[in-house]
């Protein structure tokens, strides 16, 4: 049986017990790459020792490859957010993964993981 490394790290981050978020979704409901091998649908984050941040990347934001922060505050009652530089998309895009440091908020950070 062959798996991709999108497939091993999905199923890695569902076993890791992270805080799974669909975000950018469109009609792929199935959580696969297309079949065509073209761009894929979703971008999907985890939010490492998560209570209660969210971090939502689009498909669009990946395509267009500008640096952005994002606040990935939420419902946790802190701020905390992430910035991914053009360099970061780029290397998402190529690679597939990606996993950053949020920035420090009531005395700790998180562990960020973006799959594409």
């Amino acid at each position: 049986m062959h798996i991709t490394r999108r497939q091993f790290v999905l199923s890695t981050l569902s076993i890791a017990g992270g805080a799974l978020i669909l975000s950018g979704c469109e009609d792929d409901s199935s959580g696969n790459p297309p079949a065509d091998g073209g761009t894929p649908t979703e971008v999907l984050t985890t939010i490492g020792a998560n209570h209660g941040h969210v971090l939502m990347v689009s498909v669009a934001d990946v395509q267009a490859a500008v640096e952005k922060t994002y606040d990935i505050s939420g419902s946790a009652g802190h701020a905390h957010s992430v910035t991914l530089s053009a360099a970061n998309f780029g290397a998402l895009s190529d690679q597939g993964t990606l996993a950053l440091q949020s920035t420090i908020g009531s005395g700790h950070n998180h562990s960020i993981m973006i799959v594409f």
